[in-house]
């Protein structure tokens, strides 16, 4: 069977901004595990808590870094070597609030979203939800057959924000709940009250990807 690969090369930061239509968190902590699982840095799991820390990489290996994962590592290492993540509270905020817009611009860049109307897909944007959708049922049909650990990949960001890997087994899975729990009652960044929903409008109500810790 051919390798299982995210449509038109989505990053996992860039996939609930399709889905929901709006960044949430936990689109920012599977953004810093791709970049974990790509060599830009390294989470590590200590009896303290978490530690993030930047790693050297040759500069032609940023030429292929958005924008928006750029502004991640320069908040992330900026200031710090390594740092744990209660320590990045009080300087990250702003850089979130960066990397939040980053995304947005990049999905208005190649027209997924409208310019003046972010919560509105554009037709592109639509086949690209749809294809999504299909990718979601892929995961799930895999970690079906294979068990959890198939999802243990360059598959696991994408799995952590559908929310098919257990905190459990995983240490990143541990990651991400931390992030979320770290970060999320920063200034701008708790969730709006919801909605009422359109009739057909996945939006931000489609489970399971809108429910669980990231917020």
């Amino acid at each position: 069977m051919a390798q299982l690969r995210c449509p038109g090369g989505l990053r996992p930061g860039q996939v609930g901004l399709l889905v929901l239509r709006r960044v949430i968190m936990g689109d920012i902590a599977v953004t810093a595990v791709d970049l974990a699982q790509r060599g830009f840095l390294a989470a590590e799991e200590t009896s303290a808590g978490w530690i993030i820390r930047s790693l050297p990489v040759l500069n032609s290996a940023r030429v292929g870094l958005l924008g928006y994962e750029r502004s991640l590592l320069a908040g992330l290492t900026g200031q710090y070597q390594a740092a744990a993540l209660p320590e990045l509270m009080p300087v990250l905020g702003p850089a979130l609030t960066g990397v939040r817009a980053g995304l947005v611009r990049e999905a208005v860049g190649r027209g997924w979203i409208h310019r003046w109307s972010h919560r509105e897909l554009t037709a592109a944007g639509e086949r690209m939800a749809a294809e999504l959708s299909g990718f979601e049922r892929h995961l799930r049909d895999l970690k079906a057959r294979d068990g959890e650990s198939a999802l243990a990949t360059d598959l696991l960001p994408y799995a952590l924000r559908y929310q098919l890997v257990s905190r459990e087994h995983l240490p990143l899975a541990r990651f991400t709940a931390a992030w979320a729990g770290a970060f999320a009652d920063l200034p701008g960044w708790r969730p709006a009250a919801p909605e009422r929903p359109e009739p057909g409008d996945r939006g931000m109500y489609s489970p399971p990807i809108a429910q669980g810790p990231f917020l």
